[in-house]
């Protein structure tokens, strides 16, 4: 019986080595699946995306240029079709995809910068076409600044922490004194003589630096939504 095991262990091992020997004899700087790498490709590899890989995600294949890191392993992907290595990665140029993760129908990549946790989804569509959806950035690990895409419009607003991005949610808040005033920036001097009262809810949009005030998103009937910051004492968290 030990043998028997010992004996596919060893096929196992044998098997992944060589499908790795084949990566390699297959793609490199050069070629990859019998096509020529384009310029801008090699161009990519030798400004320090050097580990050339074959990547494979929701079914579409791509030659994968990486950097060495055990933190922040950033890559560009360039499609393979039929005809050739695409010259164009699937993401802007200035926005590599690092740590990529699959969760459900999109795809998140993940880095670390400056001591911010930040990370992107994508969704893929069936024709390989990948759309940014959102991002968040963590500050701290119990708020999370999200901004979310859609239609060539960006949102801004907190968010709770939570290992899966599906289940972060908006940050809302309720007043907790008599009046609250509203301030035009995050700084004491630009009080207004407006304010909301006691049980007024809202969403937080932002923090300041210094973590005394928060911008919020509250509605009126006849104006719509409308931002101005508040005092960070003047409210509590309703999630």
């Amino acid at each position: 019986m030990k043998y028997i095991l010992y004996k596919l262990i060893f096929f196992v091992v044998f098997l992944f080595l060589n499908s790795q020997i084949a990566v390699a004899q297959v793609c490199n700087e050069n070629v990859c699946r019998g096509f020529d790498v384009p310029q801008k490709v090699r161009g990519v590899i030798s400004d320090g995306h050097e580990i050339i890989s074959l990547k494979t995600y929701f079914g579409h294949e791509y030659f994968a240029a990486t950097t060495r890191s055990n933190i922040n392993a950033c890559s560009y992907l360039f499609p393979i079709n039929l005809n050739r290595i695409s010259p164009v990665p699937v993401t802007d140029i200035n926005r590599p995809l690092c740590n990529l993760k699959e969760m459900g129908n999109e795809i998140v990549s993940s880095w670390r910068d400056a001591g911010y946790w930040n990370s992107s989804v994508y969704q893929v569509s069936s024709d390989g076409e990948w759309r940014l959806l959102l991002t968040d950035t963590c500050i701290g690990c119990e708020q999370i600044i999200r901004k979310e895409y859609f239609n060539n419009k960006e949102s801004v607003f907190l968010v709770s922490d939570n290992d899966d991005f599906r289940k972060r949610t908006k940050l809302k808040g309720i007043v907790i004194k008599e009046k609250a005033y509203i301030y035009t920036k995050a700084d004491g001097k630009y009080r207004t003589n407006a304010y909301l009262i006691k049980n007024d809810t809202f969403t937080l949009k932002e923090m300041s630096i210094d973590g005394l005030f928060y911008k919020v998103i509250y509605f009126t009937k006849p104006d719509g939504s409308k931002e101005y910051w508040i005092e960070t004492d003047d409210f509590d968290f309703l999630n």
